[in-house]
């Protein structure tokens, strides 16, 4: 009987943290949450164009060097990275020109739609 209870009481504790943590964890406001979303897309995006014009030089060297397979090989590294540089230097460009006011704007506007 005691057993039981007191297996209750843990039960009833773990379900109030997790509503009270889930209550701590909202307070971060949709401003800040949109702020550290476009710096961690800012710094992946810097990231993906350091990565990819690396290859690109390195693509580059072995495409002009070797020949056969090899050169295969590297001739589609800088094909590929191409492509690389090219979706970085477009999501650093375009988020320059992104405001946190406005995505706000737009969450509100979809969340006043959802309910």
């Amino acid at each position: 009987m005691i057993k039981m209870r007191v297996n209750l009481l843990f039960f009833i504790f773990f379900i109030l943290l997790i509503f009270l943590s889930k209550d701590i964890v909202a307070q971060n406001t949709t401003n800040s949450f949109y702020a550290q979303s476009l710096k961690t897309n800012h710094y992946g995006m810097k990231v993906l164009g350091s990565w990819a014009g690396t290859n690109l030089l390195s693509g580059a060297y072995g495409y002009s060097k070797f020949s056969g397979e090899r050169m295969y090989f590297h001739q589609m590294n800088l094909f590929w990275n191409t492509v690389n540089i090219s979706i970085a230097g477009f999501a650093l460009i375009s988020g320059l020109s992104e405001n946190i006011n406005e995505l706000c704007l737009i969450k509100a506007t979809i969340r006043k739609f959802m309910d």
